[in-house]
């Protein structure tokens, strides 16, 4: 009995350390499950992820090509017309370059499918390269590089248009200018002495309901046209020149409207003015008319 003692005593020992060697085993077998549970929770909520961008690039992708389509069909039909050397006049440049501006605004928000197209894709490959869509993904590469590179070219085509667009609307914009200067007589007037160019004035804000004459070339006192209209008194001073009008014909134009007893007192040249003009035109509430302006009042004129 005294012999046995011992040895069941080591038995127990034996018995109880296995026993905890086990509780503890279990206990990191079940660890490492819970962990790998988490792994896989993981990964799944990662590949859902993954797949529903590639769902959303593939449904942009194909958006774009059709997209591109529509450009292109409904461009070929408008561009003819678009195109066309009998558009020369003013309106039909005026329409087209409406048409074009709209076709830039609609290509550009369509060529920002692909930004997303582009960068969506490019976070799959970026951030899930170590999940199971990846591998999925790589055997599925050639169907998918086939459908990103049908969607790059329908991009490239886009921006393409896109230039296109851009170097016809500036195109369109440099022919309306031309024509502008051309339905206005602009070329000619350039090439007048003052005393012309004031009674070109005086013809076209006549046809404009404007009433008045003018003035007397050595007794001017800074007008040269004195008009009425809806009971208000016009000065004005015309300034045909070939640099920049100065602050000279400010100072002579208040002068006027001071004598004149005038309400509102502007100037009209064929060409711009100087900083100095501007300013104090603007403290004194001269209008400037520079030549844009006054290629519009021709036009205008014109149409009456």
């Amino acid at each position: 009995m005294i012999l046995v003692l011992p040895w069941l005593i080591g038995a127990g020992a034996t018995a109880t350390f296995v026993w905890g060697f086990n509780k503890i085993k279990n206990a990191w077998d079940e660890e490492d499950k819970k962990k790998e549970e988490e792994k896989r929770k993981k990964r799944e909520a990662r590949n859902t992820e993954a797949k529903a961008i590639w769902d959303a690039v593939e449904r942009y992708g194909e958006m774009l090509v059709f997209e591109k389509e529509r450009i292109s069909q409904e461009w070929n039909q408008v561009s003819k017309n678009i195109l066309s050397e009998d558009r020369k006049n003013t309106k039909n440049l005026e329409e087209d370059i409406e048409h074009i501006e709209k076709y830039i605004e609609q290509s550009k928000t369509i060529y920002s499918v692909w930004e997303t197209v582009d960068s969506q894709s490019r976070l799959i490959e970026d951030h899930y390269y170590d999940t199971r869509i990846c591998k999925e993904m790589k055997e599925e590469n050639n169907e998918k590089r086939n459908k990103m590179k049908k969607w790059e070219e329908s991009s490239n085509y886009i921006n393409s248009h896109i230039i296109f667009l851009y170097d016809t609307l500036d195109l369109k914009k440099e022919c309306k200018e031309q024509q502008k200067l051309i339905e206005s007589g602009m070329d000619s007037i350039d090439k007048m002495d003052g005393v012309d160019f004031e009674k070109v004035l005086l013809t076209h804000f006549t046809r404009m309901g404007y009433r008045g004459s003018l003035t007397q070339q050595t007794q001017d006192f800074g007008a040269d046209l004195i008009l009425m209209k809806d009971r208000k008194k016009y000065v004005i001073q015309a300034k045909r020149s070939a640099s920049a009008v100065s602050v000279k014909a400010i100072q002579e134009i208040l002068g006027a409207k001071g004598y004149y007893d005038a309400d509102i007192a502007i100037v009209v040249t064929n060409n711009s003015y100087t900083e100095n003009a501007k300013e104090l035109a603007y403290r004194n509430k001269v209008e400037l008319w520079d030549r844009d302006k006054l290629i519009e009042f021709i036009l205008e004129s014109r149409k009456i």
